[in-house]
């Protein structure tokens, strides 16, 4: 058994099940095999293998997929190599005085003693070699270990690491089609006019009061009037929910099913105007935007820390969300806030403070359900 055995297999887990393993979890299979561990009973290894690596049973059968592939053969050509290894013990103990078989002629290279003394001597040092290879783990893999963690080059003045990160936004706390799930039950119905579609019920009951088919009752078509609004903050404390605030623009846009859906952005705060584009490249005043919002049928949507994700308290932050919030308010029908941070930190910042114009959720799964909630005019929301 040499000093890698294992080894790739070791290394394919760490990348293709994203496994946080260092160089000590290694060490302990090495170290159960040096105590006698048998190493070429595939299913006592897999075993092993998979109480020292293995962390969740949900990746188990992807951890067997990877033995099977990768370790299998491995410990299959140990055992073959072990095999070897000791028919040639058996060979030398075969040819000793006691059963030394009948002198014949043979070629003076082949049957001297000197000749066979030197190969068991090679061959018992081949052992004593593989088993002090199996006690330790040497600098190669050491090194391997290393340059996998440390940083190994610099190109472009950026970083280039060899450990494989899944770079994924599928672990926000709530999913871009949970958020549209949700932005579906906004609605603001207004009936304008009969559609195609008959209303057999309403129908039949007219014929049952008059006793006569005259003719037949159209079910009403409705409008959703709804216009929300969604104003964003990409000012520098939100750069560490950038991507979750992109996923709630695309879910509003796109599947979220509100045709009137208008989203702005801002630098921390609001300052008597908002962006129309994300780059900051057009934007439209205070008064502009407040010209074309019809009361009844807008609501407005805030996603932004409100200075909660800092350690210092900004005055100026708060004057000027205040500010805005009061003069947007009056032309709204409802409004509700999304907090990334957790609502933990909103205490002494003036996102304490704003949570008491608009009321404010984290975001989550149940955040975003109650935010809805609200926008939809319920009551009974804490």
């Amino acid at each position: 058994m040499t000093d890698q055995f294992l080894f790739r297999f070791f290394q394919n887990i760490r990348s293709a099940l994203d496994i946080e393993l260092g160089l000590g979890e290694y060490m302990l299979l090495q170290e159960a095999f040096e105590k006698g561990y048998d190493p070429i009973d595939t299913e006592k290894v897999y075993d092993l293998c998979a109480r020292l690596w293995l962390k969740s049973e949900n990746q188990e059968e992807a951890f067997r997929r990877l033995f099977e592939k990768e370790a299998i053969r491995e410990i299959q050509l140990l055992r073959k190599k072990l095999q070897h290894i000791q028919l040639q013990q058996q060979r030398i103990e075969k040819k000793t005085p006691e059963n030394k078989p009948p002198e014949r002629k043979e070629r003076p290279d082949d049957s001297g003693p000197d000749t066979q003394r030197s190969y068991a001597e090679r061959l018992e040092e081949a052992v004593k070699e593989e088993k002090k290879q199996a006690q330790y783990v040497t600098e190669e893999v050491k090194i391997q270990f290393a340059q996998n963690d440390q940083l190994i080059e610099q190109k472009d003045h950026k970083m280039a690491y060899t450990k494989q990160f899944l770079m994924s936004n599928n672990y926000h706390p709530i999913s871009e089609r949970e958020m549209k799930q949700n932005l579906r039950f906004l609605r603001n119905k207004i009936a304008v006019g009969e559609s195609q579609e008959v209303d057999m019920t309403a129908t039949i009951e007219k014929v049952a009061k008059k006793a006569v088919f005259e003719n037949v009752v159209f079910q009403p078509k409705y409008e959703n009037k709804l216009q929300l609004l969604i104003f964003i903050d990409i000012g520098s404390s939100m750069i560490a929910f950038h991507h979750l605030g992109k996923q709630l623009e695309r879910s509003a846009l796109k599947g979220g099913g509100q045709a009137n859906t208008k989203v702005y952005f801002y630098r921390s705060a609001p300052e008597d105007y908002v962006f129309t584009q994300r780059d900051g490249t057009s934007f439209i005043k205070f008064a502009d935007l407040f010209k074309g919002l019809n009361k009844p049928y807008t609501n407005a949507l805030f996603f932004s820390d409100a200075g909660a994700a800092t350690t210092t308290e900004d005055a100026d932050r708060t004057i000027l969300h205040w500010d805005f919030i009061e003069q947007l308010l009056p032309h709204l029908s409802h409004a509700a806030w999304l907090n990334p941070v957790p609502k933990s930190r909103w205490i002494d910042t003036p996102a304490e403070m704003l949570s008491e114009m608009v009321p404010m959720f984290e975001v989550n799964k149940i955040g975003f359900a109650k935010a809805i909630h609200v926008l939809r005019g319920k009551k009974g929301i804490e």
